[in-house]
Parts: C-alpha cells; structure tokens; sequence
C-alpha cells in the first residue's frame, strides 16, 4: 500500500517555499506541514514460479526506493544506516536506513518495530518506506546524459561471499566497487541467502560483477575485449579487500 499526504511536526521556524509553503505569520504559531509519501511491504513476495514464496524483506523495500528516486530525479540514491540518535522511533533498530542523494537525507526506510507490529495487531512483520517530497523536489531532475552503445561483449562473472549477518550488504557492494578497478563496469548485488550449510549467524551475497573496457563507450575503435586473466585479477582484488574488511569467505 501507499499514500501521498501531509505529516505534521514541530511549529514552523522559518518561512520556506516548497510543497508546502511557509509563511512569516506561520512562524512559531502553526505547525510544520511536510508533504510525503509513504508505503507499506508485507505477505509474500510475488515470485515467478516459486515453489515457496519468501516473505517481503528490507531489500524490496530499497529496490522500490532507488528504482523510484532514479526515475523521478534522475540520480542515483543510496541507503545506509541510521545513526542511534536520528533512528525513527517506529522503525527496528538493526535495519533503520537513511535514504539519500548526494548525502542529503530525503526519507527513511526499514522494517516496522515489532512492538509496533505487536501494538496494531498486524500478526506479520511489514516494511516501511517514508520520503519526503519537498526534499525531492528540491533535488531537480537531473539532465540524461549520452552513452554510446559499447560494441564489445562485457564479461559477466558471479562472486559469492560468506559474511556475519550484521554486515551489511550495501557496505560489502562500497567496498568491492572500490577495490575493482577501471575494468569494472558495474556491481549488482542478486541474491542473499541463509541457513542450509551455512553456519549461525552467517549469510551469503552473490554479486554479479560486469567488466568491460571503459573504451567500448568512450574510443570504441581503441577497445578491446578482456581477457580472463584481466577478470580473474579484479575478482582476486575484490575477495582479497572483502576478506581483509570483513573477513569474507568465498562460498563453495
């Protein structure tokens, strides 16, 4: 479910434009109206042919937000975690995110507090995802840029890590994209998985891991397609600063 709407807080200290304008009579005497948008994840997700339909976790809750945030703005949003002393009261501790673009703030994310679950009487846990539209308007839409269609086939590799479950995912995707290299095009995080022969407290996240020469778009008559000893080099860079930082385990 979602709705767009109005959320009230602290008296307005400051006359602003925006979604919802603020007047100087509105100083100190209304309170401040912010314009936002707000869903609710829960029940099964809907999966193509599952034999066992998994419930609704954290990570369809920010795949709703980057793909909303991109194709509104235009830019690319991130998600990280909440400190202690701005965590929304309604949210679980350990999975309170921030959503932001350019390290601006712009709303919230997470699963719902339990003892919230458990005071509504939902039965079942449910994902939250709050924006604040003033603040994504205030981001512009960003003007597409042109990429030339590269030429030459990407080599297109799956790296899965074992790491502790408080690890958080978004962290080991930073850190891989920085020990990659020029020669990698993309990282996309495509699964995360749990229990069967992994140990307590462990979890699994496979990375599809794209290379290309950063020449197939800039000077494609000057690239040239990798070979596998190239590829193996930016695998071995990223297991090696995942094993350092983490202490990652390649799954078997």
């Amino acid at each position: 479910m979602f709705s767009v709407g109005s959320c009230f807080g602290a008296p307005v200290a400051e006359a602003a434009q925006g979604a919802r304008p603020r007047l100087p009579a509105d100083i100190g005497t209304l309170p401040r109206e912010e314009l936002r948008f707000a869903a609710v994840l829960a029940g099964a997700r809907q999966e193509y042919l599952a034999l066992k339909p998994e419930e609704v976790d954290v990570y369809d809750a920010k795949g709703i937000v980057l793909e909303l945030i991109e194709r509104v703005t235009g830019r690319r949003a991130s998600v990280r975690l909440t400190p202690a002393d701005a965590r929304p009261a309604h949210l679980h501790p350990r999975g309170a995110s921030e959503i932001t673009v350019d390290d601006a703030v712009i709303g919230h994310l997470g699963p719902l507090h339990p003892d919230v679950v458990d005071a509504l009487d939902l039965g079942a846990a449910a994902q939250i995802i709050e924006l604040d539209l003033e603040a994504v308007q205030h981001l512009g839409k960003a003007v597409p840029e042109f990429r030339a269609i590269p030429r030459l086939p990407a080599v297109t590799r799956d790296l899965s890590l074992v790491v502790n479950d408080s690890i958080g995912a978004g962290k080991v995707g930073e850190l891989l994209e920085q020990a990659a290299g020029t020669l990698c095009e993309s990282i996309e995080l495509v699964s995360l998985f749990r229990g069967g022969s992994l140990p307590t407290g462990q979890k699994s996240l496979t990375f599809r891991v794209i290379c290309r020469d950063p020449k197939a778009r800039s000077a494609s008559e000057e690239a040239r397609t990798l070979t596998d000893k190239e590829v193996d080099e930016v695998q071995g860079r990223m297991l090696k600063a995942a094993q350092t930082e983490f202490g990652a385990t390649l799954r078997g």
